[in-house]
Parts: structure tokens; C-alpha cells; sequence
């Protein structure tokens, strides 16, 4: 098995609420609901910008994954992306590896694989990740490549935390990195994720949980 997990360090319910900033100007909020079942976990997202940055980045965002307790394989994966003229959504179920039954709507793959809202939460356990990962997006899968840098000191408001700062890169695309900073003593909980939209980058960072 690829990954052996504990998981014991999420509470079974978690909600996640952050701000947006662009530039330093507040930009919009992003709310991310973990949920663990007998065998499952849910893992919910919504983000949307306001203000000046909905002037020329509209978002409106939308994401549902559910993976498998026991690997954290994703089995299900849906998203809706909403823009100024135009919506798109995309919903996705894997078979597992040990399945033998297929159809066309299934998507069928025999390795390990997570998505991209998942990968949030498999970053947080505090076992070793191999590296470069196959995550799902857009109804492909590419490669991300994981560089952990630990001992980093992240300020927010006059406080500062210690946190593990991981950064997700993608080599088969510009400026698609995603930078994160887990709280090490707090659940791992990412208090900081940082992404590049259009016009400059986009950073969440956490408010309450």
C-alpha cells in the first residue's frame, strides 16, 4: 500500500474559514469542510472573490471530493467553476484498483491517485508522501512534486507561528505552484495557501477552525 495514514489527528466534523487577500487587500473568503464516515471522508470547498479583485478575477468555486479512509485513494470528485458568462462543472468517479467491472462514465486507474482538493488533507498526515504525486484536475492527471521546508516562522497580525511550509510544483505548467503553511502544533492546520490567478497571486489565510 502506498500511503498508510492516521487520521486520528482530524476531529470527525472540521470547517475551515478563510480570507482572501490580493496584494494585501481583501479579496474574498474560502471555506473547507472536512466530514469522516465509517470508511469515507468528504471533503468540501467554496471560495469566491468580492470587491475590486471580483472586477477583473470573478470566482465562484465549488469542489466535493470523497476519498477512502483507509489510503486516501479519491472516489469521487466533482467541481463547478462559475465565471462572469460562462459555468463548468466536472464530476468524476474512480474505480478502485481491486474492482473488475467498468463502465464508460467510471474513470478506471490502477495506481494511487488524489485529487485536487484532497491533497490538502493528505499533506497534513504525518507520514512521508512520495514524490512526484499523479493529482486529478480538469479530467487529466498531472504530476505535482512536493519540497518541504520545515522550522519556518509564518507572521500574521503581529503573531507569529511555526509551520511547515510545503510547496506543490507543477514543472508541466507556469506559474501554477501552490505554497502552504501548516501549523505544526495545531492539527496541522493550514493556516496560509497561496496561488497564482491571472494578475498577480492569491493568498487564503485562515481565520477560525
Amino acid at each position: 500500500m502506498l500511503f498508510l495514514l492516521i487520521l486520528s489527528i482530524f476531529p470527525q466534523v472540521e470547517i475551515l474559514e478563510y480570507k482572501l487577500y490580493w496584494a494585501g487587500i481583501e479579496a474574498g473568503f474560502l471555506t473547507l469542510k472536512y466530514e469522516e464516515f465509517e470508511e469515507t471522508i468528504e471533503i468540501n470547498m467554496k471560495s469566491y472573490t468580492t470587491g475590486i479583485v471580483r472586477k477583473f478575477y470573478y470566482m465562484e468555486d465549488e469542489a466535493k471530493s470523497i476519498v477512502r479512509k483507509k489510503d486516501f485513494q479519491t472516489l469521487f470528485y466533482y467541481k463547478k467553476i462559475k465565471e462572469k458568462k460562462k459555468e463548468k462543472e466536472e464530476t468524476s468517479i474512480f474505480l478502485p484498483e481491486e474492482n473488475t467491472y467498468f463502465f464508460n462514465y467510471f474513470r478506471y486507474y490502477n495506481f494511487f491517485s488524489t485529487d485536487a482538493l484532497s491533497i490538502f488533507y493528505l499533506l497534513r498526515s504525518e507520514k512521508k508522501i512520495e514524490s512526484p504525486l499523479k493529482v486529478y484536475e480538469n479530467g487529466k492527471f498531472y504530476e505535482i512534486f512536493i519540497v518541504e521546508e520545515n522550522n519556518q516562522i509564518f507572521s500574521y497580525k503581529g503573531k507569529n507561528f511555526e509551520t511547515r511550509k510545503i510547496t506543490l510544483l507543477r514543472k508541466d505548467k507556469k506559474n501554477a505552484n501552490i505554497v502552504i503553511y501548516l501549523i505544526e502544533k495545531e492539527n496541522n492546520y493550514p493556516i496560509s495557501i497561496e496561488f497564482s490567478i491571472p494578475i498577480g497571486k492569491l493568498k487564503a489565510i485562515l481565520q477560525c477552525y
